[in-house]
């Protein structure tokens, strides 16, 4: 649930300025910050289709890296990626397939959070995940739609968030 309030607000001499506060409680599945993120980006792809009235160049969908819509082939041959193909580790690749993880594509699929209730896998683990996506130009929680033309994306999910998830040298963080 989220309630905001916009006040006045002045900084020096200026008085036109506006103060946005936002209160943000969840359920404990994702945290007040991935939400704020999530509903951010969600905003910024309904706010494209209104820039790109008018015109018939789509608009790119992406987070951290740039997933353009044009690239419906190139994603669906991507999703169908079997993750024992993507280099990762063997403790990640048991961890997801024992998750019903089995493609790129229900990699994507999955936020942060869910990942990380993953049994056996932790933060190093995520990072390695994270490390992927971001190399691949793909995000967090993504959703899309398959068809005779590929994949077309209907949500940009979260781009991987690496101030979130700091690694120590500690292995005992993968044990949780």
């Amino acid at each position: 649930r989220v309630n905001f309030s916009v006040a006045e607000t002045r900084v020096g001499q200026r008085t036109d300025y506006d103060r946005l506060t936002l209160t943000v409680e969840t359920n404990g599945t994702i945290t007040p910050e991935e939400a704020v993120s999530y509903a951010a980006a969600l905003a910024q792809t309904h706010f494209q289709y209104f820039a790109s009235f008018g015109t018939h160049i789509s608009a790119p969908v992406g987070g951290g890296g740039e997933v353009a819509t044009g690239d419906g082939a190139r994603l669906a041959e991507l999703f169908t990626t079997p993750i024992d193909d993507l280099e990762l580790s063997v403790r990640s690749v048991n961890s997801l397939k024992n998750s019903n993880v089995k493609t790129l594509g229900d990699l994507v699929r999955q936020t942060e959070s869910q990942i990380l209730q993953v049994k056996n896998f932790g933060k190093k683990s995520l990072n390695e995940i994270a490390d992927l996506l971001e190399r691949e130009s793909l995000n967090f929680g993504m959703r899309y739609e398959e068809s005779a033309e590929g994949v077309r994306i209907t949500d940009q999910g979260t781009p991987p968030n690496r101030a979130a998830v700091p690694v120590s040298g500690d292995d005992e963080d993968d044990l949780l």
